[in-house]
């Protein structure tokens, strides 16, 4: 558009002239949206290997056209290139599955594996794996192994802090030391991707890792009808195996593709945090989610690996933190009691904010 209006302006500043191509090409007594049609005909063929019956036909016309064409070749040139970079991408996407099936064509051959257990083999990860677009990892991208240790720490504090801290426990304790659940997230979690049916842990087995789900469904099956659950996006599984020597009472499965959080218990445990007040909110915190589990057990629900009364964990965090920190409770009521007389409701509100 702007190069049809340049491309017309030149013509109609020297509209006094008869060597325009204004004057040669349009007939007089034309409309102005024909002569804007025209010029920006012209425009389109600079772009595109095609051509019209409009040409310069004066010095300061040539110039402009020259301008526009080099313009033109360069614009031209780095579209196409970007449309074929992205056409080979999709055509390396595409042949992955191929290449795989011959990789496995070839070992099946080898170890002489059966057609009919190959074909099974084959057809659940066509279904489950080369269907789906997984999301792009850490570990899938090589220069990542390049960056410095503080970067990669920052990396991961903005990757999983969000995620884990939808968990109250981690809730409060990000606000108590948040460089400390950043270590935890740096050296303890990590992110896989999960096919459909795929086995998360099974029942009987000891713990190992407690999970985030960020993306999908997962289905938790209990001998108990009443303890099966489904799981959606930013749900947790496994808390108590934080604190406890854990064996799962049920399996977990993926009931679609899912993207999940995992947190190491065994990395978790060597890598948290020593500072003393840390230390006195995990002690608390440990303490009242036992006794919340003692309690549950009176209701026959305790055996199970998904925690998810969010409200009910809120508040053990939050007696957690009053136990772990008194003299802050003590410091909050002075300000309130001083700040009462005198003071208007939005500066309480604020103080209790606080």
């Amino acid at each position: 558009h702007y190069i049809a209006c340049g491309w017309f302006f030149i013509a109609w500043t020297l509209e006094d002239r008869e060597d325009t191509w204004l004057a040669h090409y349009v007939r007089r007594g034309e409309s102005e949206s024909y002569k804007y049609a025209t010029a920006l005909h012209w425009s389109l063929t600079q772009f595109t290997p095609a051509a019209m019956e409009v040409h310069p036909r004066n010095p300061i016309e040539r110039s402009y056209a020259v301008v526009i064409l080099f313009f033109a070749m360069i614009t031209f040139s780095t579209f196409i290139s970007s449309i074929t970079m992205q056409m080979t991408a999709l055509r390396r996407m595409q042949s992955e599955p191929v290449r795989q099936q011959r990789i496995l064509l070839k070992y099946f051959s080898e170890n002489k594996i059966s057609a009919e257990l190959g074909h099974r083999i084959w057809s659940y990860l066509r279904e489950n794996h080369f269907a789906f677009k997984k999301r792009t990892h850490k570990k899938d991208i090589e220069v990542f192994r390049l960056l410095p240790p503080t970067l990669m720490l920052r990396l991961n504090e903005e990757l999983y802090v969000p995620v884990i801290k939808q968990c109250p426990f981690f809730y409060r304790y990000a606000v108590i030391n948040l460089t400390g659940l950043s270590h935890i997230c740096n050296t303890a979690m990590s992110e896989n991707f999960h096919v459909t049916g795929e086995e998360l842990f099974a029942e009987g087995k000891t713990a190992e890792k407690m999970y985030f789900l960020t993306a999908g469904h997962l289905h938790y099956q209990h001998s108990e009808v009443r303890l099966c659950a489904d799981l959606h996006a930013v749900s947790w599984a496994c808390e108590p195996a934080l604190w406890l020597r854990w064996s799962h009472f049920g399996k977990l499965t993926t009931a679609t593709t899912c993207e999940v959080f995992d947190l190491s218990l065994d990395r978790f445990r060597s890598t948290m945090p020593r500072e003393a007040d840390s230390m006195r909110f995990v002690v608390a915190y440990v303490k009242f989610f036992t006794e919340h589990m003692r309690k549950a057990s009176y209701l026959g629900i305790w055996y199970s690996d998904i925690w998810m009364e969010v409200s009910d964990l809120a508040e053990v965090a939050r007696a957690a933190k009053l136990e772990a920190f008194p003299d802050d409770n003590v410091t909050l009521s002075n300000r309130l009691s001083t700040s009462s007389s005198g003071s208007t409701p939005s500066q309480l509100a604020e103080i209790r904010l606080s």
